[in-house]
């Protein structure tokens, strides 16, 4: 290929939004699902039960004791929120090495693509993994 049409090539795929240059990915708000769950440790003496939040472009779900609540989505603040959802996720690692029986918080994206995730952090030493407080830090408004 001469190099003309190459750098025709490059352009015309760049300015289609088939290359990010480095950017994060562009989701569809319409695809993106956020789950995260909140398991109790498995001691007696530290009981609670287990909750769930969901997000999704028309729902916030949440889940406690069995029972489900939801309230329509705010467009404004979805859209936000997706805009802004790889660049959060860069910041929150999982544990290579959980501790069983723990408990802890899980985060699982969907519908995201290349930023799909599942990252489970658990209570080790009575001490929660630091990216748990990112989990939450990152659905706090909902």
């Amino acid at each position: 290929m001469k190099p003309l049409a190459l750098a025709a090539a490059l352009l015309l795929t760049s300015a289609c939004g088939l290359v990010g240059g480095g950017d994060e990915p562009q989701l569809d708000p319409a695809t993106v699902v956020v789950e995260v769950s909140w398991v109790p440790p498995s001691t007696p003496d530290r009981y609670q039960d287990t909750r769930s939040l969901r997000l999704s472009q028309d729902e916030v779900s949440e889940e406690v004791k069995g029972d489900e609540t939801s309230r329509p989505m705010d467009a404004d603040q979805w859209e936000d929120f997706v805009a802004e959802l790889p660049a959060r996720l860069d910041e929150i690692e999982g544990q290579d090495s959980p501790c069983v029986g723990a408990g802890g918080t899980n985060l699982t994206v969907t519908g995201a693509g290349s930023a799909d995730r599942e990252i489970v952090t658990t209570v080790c030493g009575g001490e929660p993994h630091p990216s748990a407080a990112k989990i939450d830090s990152l659905v706090e408004g909902f």
